[in-house]
């Protein structure tokens, strides 16, 4: 498991991402915390996230972990395939 929790830029959770994916081993999860800013600065993480899975296929979006009623961390949890 990776959790991912920078400062939130495009650009450098881009580069965490990349960076950082291959350490996570099939069935563990890439977290990318603090997803739900992007709703109000419309750009960050959860844009990130969305342009990473648009090019990397071995991630897919898990809403398992999502169970409680309220998350910063929504669509941020990433399973690897």
């Amino acid at each position: 498991m990776v959790i991912e929790d920078s400062n939130h830029g495009v650009g450098e959770v881009s580069a965490n991402l990349r960076a950082y994916g291959d350490l996570v081993t099939p069935g563990q999860f890439f977290v990318v915390q603090d997803t739900k800013i992007d709703r109000i600065a419309k750009a960050g993480p959860a844009a990130t996230v969305r342009a990473f899975l648009a090019e990397d296929s071995t991630f897919e979006i898990d809403r398992r972990p999502e169970y409680f009623v309220y998350s910063q961390h929504s669509g941020g949890f990433l399973r690897k395939l």
